[in-house]
């Protein structure tokens, strides 16, 4: 395999671990996860050093940390093409098809990450949202497997799609996301050897506001938490420090997408406080206004999720998501 551009491999002595891929900046504009990708590499003393392999003795097996999207990320966009983002282009039919000239940005670096993802035993992909919301989970599916890894995590919601609206909605053969592409196709002979067959977990970490830098600290930890219990990291020092003041969360709810709503018009001002994910709307309440004036009402109740920054709202696009507590 060809280590991908602007993927660092943090290579152990001791082969006889996992492959662990975090990444950050899959959505260009998420500032979050493009910080810690640079925070990580900074305690690797990786920072300033090109993109490559490197042997560290503190790895057992593989460790490789990176930027999902640089060319969105030197945009400070979503995607890098305008057209569908590099989460929703793992398409495995559309991954294996012949390249064509007209193929966008995103679809040729997921073309160039794939081998890498379906090599992976734990994906931790870092994001974060368009309006203020909590730290959350998005799964392909809710297992067992994933119970340590979540209790490490300074969140109280997990939301799975198991109706496959994320698919509905953009009219694919599957979700296209890194999570369900690793979850699907990934796995290392390192599983093998350990369970007898080819496993691999993966998460989307949601980690607030795309823009808020505050809680870096706690997200860095979080995800060096999760790094320790993957046991691709033995640096006993940094995994002490990120225990520091963590307590488990023990009332994590497990919440189900039920429909997705677009815009009728462009341009959007939303009404007091409802711009904010994970609150409980009712039918029939006011959402905000149009540019136009005309009003948007919540059509089920629900969970509100993903509410479009209001300077991104565009005609036939998601407006929100509804979920319900499983």
């Amino acid at each position: 395999m060809q280590l991908p551009k602007n993927i660092w491999q943090l290579k152990g002595k001791n082969q006889c671990g996992p492959n662990v891929v975090v990444l950050g900046g899959t959505h260009g504009d998420e500032l979050t996860g493009i910080e810690i990708i640079k925070k990580i590499l900074a305690e690797f003393k990786l920072l300033d050093k090109p993109s490559g392999t490197y042997n560290l003795p503190d790895i057992k097996g593989n460790l490789f940390v990176g930027f999902g999207n640089p060319e969105a990320i030197k945009k400070q966009t979503r995607s890098a093409s305008g057209l569908r983002d590099l989460n929703r282009s793992f398409v495995k039919e559309e991954l294996e098809s012949p390249a064509k000239n007209n193929d966008s940005i995103d679809l040729k670096r997921a073309r160039e990450l794939s081998p890498l993802l379906e090599d992976t035993d734990f994906l931790f992909d870092i994001h974060a949202t368009s309006n203020p919301a909590p730290q959350f989970v998005c799964l392909t599916s809710y297992t067992p497997e994933y119970k340590k890894y979540l209790e490490l995590m300074p969140i109280e919601n997990i939301l799975i799609d198991p109706n496959n609206v994320i698919t509905k909605e953009y009219n694919l053969p599957e979700p296209g996301t890194t999570d369900n592409y690793v979850y699907k196709y990934g796995g290392s002979q390192w599983g093998v050897k350990k369970f007898g067959y080819k496993q691999a977990l993966a998460l989307c970490y949601e980690t607030g506001f795309q823009s808020d830098l505050s809680k870096l600290d706690e997200i860095f930890f979080t995800v060096i938490r999760m790094l320790s219990a993957t046991g691709v990291i033995n640096d006993n020092e940094l995994i002490k420090q990120s225990y520091y003041n963590f307590s488990f969360n023990s009332k994590q709810q497990i919440f189900k997408l039920t429909n997705c709503f677009k815009a009728r018009y462009d341009g959007f001002v939303y009404q007091k406080n409802m711009d904010q994910g994970w609150q409980l709307v009712s039918k029939e309440q006011l959402l905000g206004k149009y540019s136009n004036g005309e009003e948007e009402y919540i059509t089920n109740s629900g969970m509100l999720l993903f509410p479009l920054g209001a300077n991104k709202v565009t005609r036939g696009k998601s407006l929100y998501w509804l979920a319900k507590k499983i």
